[in-house]
């Protein structure tokens, strides 16, 4: 627990001098606390590290000193980490979390949006097409649990409206249609006239 406590206290840190330095010592030290924090001993708090550790890979990932080689890399860290927090969460249904499970399936959605929008992503239309569609998935995952809290339910709804952009900019017609089919029929007239 300590460990993951400096963890996240270098990631405040960085939120105000040596960014690159302080998220790199987060991640160290949330790696450290994954040692002792794992799915058998304490698996809630594996996942709230994992997640930790998600925020920590974003936030560098997107620090414009980051290079698009590492940038890269640190996404699909960043990914990892988060679907690691989610799957634990998942296998602990009823158990009370320390963080906001709705707040990292848009933090995922968000990771695998930026990996393909990313000029230096160079995966076929497949794989962007997959990326996409996880990006869509957990957008609207996160949705489904923020009917009750305006503000963030506005910005996941942005989040659904720019991945479905993203599809027909990557993919076309046919990506945005495919993307298009995969949102509750309630919604598309709302998109629809985003779009």
């Amino acid at each position: 627990m300590i460990q993951n406590n400096i963890g996240t206290a270098c990631w405040n840190l960085a939120q105000y001098e040596q960014p690159a330095e302080n998220l790199q010592l987060a991640i160290d030290v949330y790696i450290e606390a994954l040692k002792y924090r794992t799915p058998a001993n304490v698996p809630s708090a594996c996942a709230a590290t994992q997640n930790n550790l998600g925020t920590a890979y974003w936030h560098l990932a997107n620090l414009s000193q980051t290079t698009k080689e590492a940038r890269q890399k640190y996404l699909q860290l960043c990914i990892s980490a988060y679907e690691e927090a989610i799957a634990l969460a998942h296998s602990l249904s009823g158990t009370l979390l320390s963080f906001d499970l709705l707040a990292s399936y848009n933090n995922l959605g968000l990771a695998h949006y930026q990996l393909v929008i990313d000029k230096s992503f160079n995966g076929d239309k497949a794989t962007r097409s997959q990326h996409l569609e996880v990006a869509l998935d957990n957008h609207l995952q996160a949705l489904n649990g923020l009917s009750k809290q305006p503000e963030a339910y506005q910005t996941t709804f942005n989040y659904i409206v720019k991945t479905i952009r993203a599809f027909h900019n990557e993919l076309g017609i046919q990506g945005q249609n495919l993307a298009l089919s995969k949102v509750p029929s309630q919604l598309l007239p709302e998109i629809l006239s985003k779009l």
